[in-house]
């Protein structure tokens, strides 16, 4: 009988240990850990930011230059006037010739795919179907 009031004084003691280790974990060592991640973390993301912030300021470049473009061309000009569409027609401005092209993209989980069509110069593009699929 004697060895079992030890045995329950020994179990005491290790659920204390075990007890302030659990407090000592969330006290002290998980803030610090966390804070250490997100230091990292913002070191990994800041030359990624840097580009991102730089390629902001030179497409505002870009377009602030092409509106002085379009300003020199035709200075106080106002945008040609969009076609009358009637519901369930397509408009084709100027009597064109409608034509159909398929952007195929295909992207691996996870990542971005991307296609380009390019209009060209002095036509108009109006989209009027749209398909997604899910192979």
């Amino acid at each position: 009988m004697a060895g079992s009031g030890r045995e329950a004084s020994d179990s005491s003691v290790l659920l204390v240990l075990a007890l302030m280790g659990v407090g000592l974990w969330y006290a002290l060592l998980r803030p610090t850990v966390k804070s250490l991640a997100e230091e990292a973390a913002q070191e990994q993301v800041a030359p990624v930011a840097r580009q991102a912030s730089a390629a902001d300021t030179r497409a505002q470049q870009a377009d602030d230059k092409a509106q002085q473009a379009v300003d020199a061309v035709a200075p106080g000009a106002s945008p040609s006037p969009t076609p009358t569409v009637r519901p369930g027609v397509p408009a084709i401005p100027d009597g064109g010739q409608s034509s159909s092209r398929r952007l195929s993209v295909t992207a691996g989980a996870g990542a971005i795919g991307t296609d380009r069509y390019t209009v060209p110069f002095r036509r108009v593009f109006v989209l009027t179907d749209t398909f997604l699929q899910n192979p």
